[in-house]
């Protein structure tokens, strides 16, 4: 990805598309990933005389309206086909890679029209053009677990709203906090119901002050309510809070904006696979009923692995530390020898297929890639059956995925034949040990000589989006609304604000400039003492590597 900017379609009132043009060095776009989502406005259908009275802003007239008939479903979805398609066209967009979509039937409708329309723009016909959002996914995973517990985590929100509805009861239960010794600087908050994450935080924070709202049971009469939580609430807030946060984990990683993510999905699809494959073996029977909950959840969407889209296998095999041997290490751990030997046979197909592809229409000529490697294989073996999840009080992603990163990275290996072409000089080259952060796109730059087509196609397939959201919006269990406050916004104002956002959370520029002020300073000296006569040009200090032009 040499470059990336930002196109967004909006419609006043129920559809948005967001699209991402990757661009070559010479401002030519060749190929694109659409990220489609949806947003709406807030209806106040409670509130007619006011609403008669406002006028709308013209902040909607800079947004394109999808019209279509509001009964015909069949016609929305056409509707949100064309609109894209009328869009690609007006911006001499040609080839279209990937379209990255809500798991809805209407989507997948919009997709089928695409795949009719762009045919001849479509990498292999359009084979790989449907990416299911993943965050949508995850959400819809998460969202069982909380119809399992709504009560205990309605109690909890009532009991954490009570003390935060006055500051008397605030002061109350802070002495309640005192009077049992807490040390804790951090208070309980308030939750939105409609976003998973900050509930996830309520509860987090709430079970770390169970004695304090248990004392102010009893010291508090208004408190002694039908609604207050009782010991089991708390005993299933905890598990439930050690069971979301690989979720939440999961969620933040696949939902960044700032970084790619397509490489990042495979991993972490296995860690929630690991999480819920750890905790149906428990030996608690309520963390064994909330696994197999989502393992029904996670099997009808990621399960059959033939239907997953194969770009994003494809992604993890371009991360040259995990390759080939990881996509069939992990399959084997979770579906066994042959699945692994058949699916790792489709990947690596899928891989040479593309790497054809884009060596003949794609990359043009290009030179030999000469070099020697020492690789190795994987003796692939399943993960310890006896990791005690319940034993670990600090249970996150990082713990999940290290227990299969550890079996991958310890395991035995053999050198295999040096290969030929670069494909196979990739693939068997001993992957790449990082300790700390890893620069994947940097890694690909510094590397794109020996690599020159799988450069190519690392730069396409990487830039892939996984999700249609950004972070701050992927917990939401409710859909996207434009408030009524953004709504009314004057378009120069929408823009300020959105230019804005984007300077600060960019990142700094670290500027280098202190040896070129100690040169030019040396220059001025030099120039100085010149002019006054004090010294010839030839005598002054290092005039053999004075260059004038330099300044």
């Amino acid at each position: 990805m040499d470059s990336t900017d930002t196109e967004l379609e909006c419609d006043g009132s129920c559809e948005a598309s967001k699209i991402i043009r990757d661009e070559d060095t010479d401002g030519k776009c060749k190929t694109i990933d659409v990220n489609l989502d949806s947003y709406g406005r807030e209806d106040v259908p409670n509130l007619p005389k006011i609403r008669k009275n406002v006028k709308q802003s013209m902040v909607w007239d800079h947004f394109e309206r999808l019209k279509g008939d509001p009964n015909d479903p069949r016609a929305k979805c056409d509707t949100i086909g064309k609109t894209i398609e009328k869009n690609l066209k007006d911006w001499g967009i040609e080839r279209v890679m990937t379209l990255t979509v809500d798991n809805a039937s209407s989507n997948d409708t919009a997709v089928a029209y695409l795949l009719k329309r762009f045919n001849k723009g479509l990498l292999f016909g359009g084979e790989f053009l449907h990416v299911r959002c993943c965050a949508h996914i995850l959400n819809l995973i998460v969202t069982d677990a909380f119809k399992e517990h709504n009560d205990c985590i309605d109690r909890i929100r009532y009991a954490v709203r009570f003390i935060r509805s006055s500051p008397a009861r605030f002061l109350k239960f802070k002495k309640c906090i005192e009077l049992e010794k807490i040390a804790c600087k951090s208070y309980v908050c308030l939750d939105v119901p409609t976003r998973w994450n900050s509930t996830y935080m309520m509860l987090e924070a709430a079970v770390k002050f169970e004695k304090a709202f248990d004392r102010l049971e009893d010291e508090d009469a208004s408190y002694r309510h039908d609604m207050s939580p009782n010991k089991e609430d708390w005993t299933n807030a905890r598990m439930l809070i050690r069971f979301l946060k690989v979720f939440y984990d999961v969620t933040l990683k696949i939902s960044g904006s700032l970084y790619t993510t397509s490489n990042l999905v495979f991993h972490q699809i296995t860690v929630v696979q690991n999480c819920i494959r750890l905790n149906a073996g428990s030996a608690n029977a309520l963390l064994v009923g909330m696994a197999n909950n989502m393992k029904a959840k996670f099997e009808k969407y990621w399960g059959n692995n033939e239907k997953n889209n194969l770009l994003l296998y494809v992604a993890i095999v371009l991360d040259p530390r995990k390759k080939l041997r990881f996509v069939s290490f992990c399959l084997k751990i979770f579906f066994g020898p042959e699945v692994a030997e058949s699916m790792g046979n489709v990947v690596e197909q899928c891989c040479r297929r593309l790497f054809h592809e884009y060596s003949t229409t794609r990359s043009g000529s290009r030179q030999g890639c000469s070099s020697t490697s020492t690789t190795s294989t994987q003796t692939v073996s399943g993960l310890d059956a006896n990791i005690d999840f319940d034993s670990n009080e600090n249970v996150g992603e990082d713990f999940v995925y290290d227990t299969i990163v550890e079996e991958f990275e310890d395991d035995s290996t053999t050198p295999f034949e040096q290969g030929s072409s670069e494909i196979d000089i990739y693939l068997l080259e001993a992957n790449v040990r990082t300790e700390g952060d890893f620069d994947i796109l940097q890694w690909w730059k510094m590397n794109s000589d020996r690599f020159e087509v799988l450069g190519q196609m690392a730069r396409d397939i990487l830039a892939i989006p996984v999700s249609t959201v950004a972070s701050e919006s992927a917990f939401s269990t409710g859909g996207r609304v434009v408030d009524s406050s953004r709504c009314s916004l004057a378009p120069k104002t929408v823009e300020a604000l959105i230019c804005t956002q984007n300077w600060l959370n960019s990142d700094p520029i670290h500027l280098q400039f202190q040896h070129e002020l100690e040169e030019a300073s040396k220059f001025e000296e030099g120039f100085r003492v010149v002019m006054e006569n004090e010294k010839e040009l030839e005598d002054l200090p290092d005039f053999d590597k004075l260059s004038i032009t330099d300044y």
